[in-house]
C-alpha cells in the first residue's frame, strides 16, 4: 500500500508541473475526507489531498488521493478523478471583475481502491457528489469547500454508500 501511495503522490506532482504550464487555473487541495463507509472498511477519519484543474470557467478536473488516519493509519488509500460544474456561474472571472465569490459544485467521478473480492487496486467505484457552498476563487488565492457530500457505486461488490466531507482548502497560485 505505501508502493501504491508513493506512487500516486510522484503522479500527482509530475501533473502538477504539466498542468501548471497547460493550464493557469491550478490548485492544491486539502481537507477532511470520510470516504466509501462500506462492508471493506472501518469507519474512522480520513485525509484528503489533490490538484483541482480549471478546464473552463465552469468546468474543473480534480485528482484526489484519500487515505485513512483511523483506527488503522495509512491502511487504506482512495484515489479518484471527478470532474465538477459550477452551478450558480462562472468558477473563475477576469481581472476587471471579481464576482460573486459564492458558488455551488456538482462532480461525477471515478475512483481506485482495493475495495473488491480480489482486493486488487482497480477503477471500480462511481461516485456523485454535490457541493453546496464554495468560498473563494482561484482569482482570490483560495477557496473553502464546505459539506461535500455524495453518494457512491462500488462496481464490483454492488455496494450503495455515502459520503462526504467537513471541509476542503484549495490553494491557488
Amino acid at each position: 500500500m505505501k508502493r501504491v501511495f508513493a506512487t500516486v503522490l510522484l503522479m500527482l506532482c509530475c501533473l502538477s508541473l504539466f498542468a501548471s504550464v497547460a493550464f493557469g487555473d491550478i490548485g492544491i487541495s486539502f481537507g477532511h475526507g470520510n470516504f466509501l463507509f462500506d462492508s471493506y472498511e472501518e469507519s474512522g477519519a480520513g485525509m484528503m489531498t489533490g490538484l483541482c484543474i480549471g478546464l473552463t470557467e465552469r468546468l474543473e478536473l480534480d485528482l484526489q488521493a484519500q487515505i485513512m488516519l483511523t483506527p488503522h493509519p495509512f491502511g487504506t488509500a482512495t484515489v479518484g478523478v471527478e470532474l465538477a460544474w459550477a452551478l450558480l456561474g462562472e468558477r473563475v472571472f477576469d481581472y476587471d471583475n471579481a464576482g460573486l465569490g459564492i458558488n455551488t459544485l456538482i462532480s461525477i467521478g471515478l475512483w481506485a481502491n482495493d475495495h473488491n473480492p480480489g482486493s486488487r487496486f482497480v477503477p471500480g467505484i462511481l461516485t456523485l457528489r454535490i457541493t453546496p457552498l464554495t468560498d473563494g476563487s482561484p482569482r482570490t488565492g483560495r477557496r473553502e469547500r464546505i459539506l461535500p457530500l455524495g453518494v457512491a457505486w462500488n462496481l464490483c461488490s454492488g455496494e450503495v454508500t455515502l459520503f462526504f466531507s467537513a471541509f476542503i482548502l484549495d490553494f491557488y497560485k
